[in-house]
């Protein structure tokens, strides 16, 4: 959608809503977001992958409300247009932006949501068109040198390789054995993640 305009007009072609106010909340790379009559937002994908991903997203969300701490969206709903998916809309989910006064409770939060996202089933997930992806969506040149950092170090790109299925399997058949931390490859030992964990 390049234009709330657009997004008015194709919102009320295709959902009950009146969208009497469109306003843009963000853009990036892959979708934009439309504030619509101060209580929905609709998000429309801007490029193929980003479509896919949306549909991934409307199968897993239903799924994963009830296992998550923290409001989700529920898309209400979906617009088509000769079966290519245009856009989602739910309700506008409440909140305050972080104050430094409330980054305890937020991280908290924070924590708690990963935690059950961390225990959600995969084979819910995979069920809902999840797969393991390596290097997909809007990742900044920052994770993209990690990739070439972690395969630089010895034994790197064999187990950089067993995070991404190979023909025939899945993510949920790799190899257990872990990957090592790529942090120390880019950071001071006291501040990688395996210490963190510690």
């Amino acid at each position: 959608m390049e234009s709330a305009d657009d997004a008015r007009a194709a919102i009320r072609e295709q959902t009950p809503l009146a969208a009497r106010t469109v306003a843009e909340l963000g853009r990036g790379t892959d979708s934009v977001a439309y504030l619509v009559d101060d209580e929905w937002v609709a998000r429309f994908p801007l490029v193929a992958d980003a479509r896919e991903t949306l549909r991934r997203e409307l199968a897993l969300l239903p799924m994963l409300a009830p296992a998550l701490p923290v409001a989700i969206p529920a898309v209400e709903h979906v617009g088509r247009r000769d079966g290519e998916l245009l856009f989602a809309v739910y309700r506008l989910l409440a909140g305050e932006p972080l104050g430094a006064d409330a980054e305890e409770e937020a991280l908290a939060g924070l924590a708690a949501t990963l935690g059950a996202l961390h225990a959600f089933p995969v084979a819910q997930a995979t069920r809902a068109g999840v797969r393991a992806e390596l290097l997909k969506g809007g990742y900044h040149d920052g994770q993209r040198e990690l990739v070439r950092i972690v395969e630089s170090v010895p034994g790197g790109r064999t187990s950089l390789g067993s995070m991404t299925p190979s023909a025939g399997t899945s993510a949920t058949t790799s190899p257990a054995r872990p990957a090592p931390c790529p942090c120390t490859a880019i950071s001071s030992p006291t501040t990688c993640c395996a210490k963190a964990d510690a």
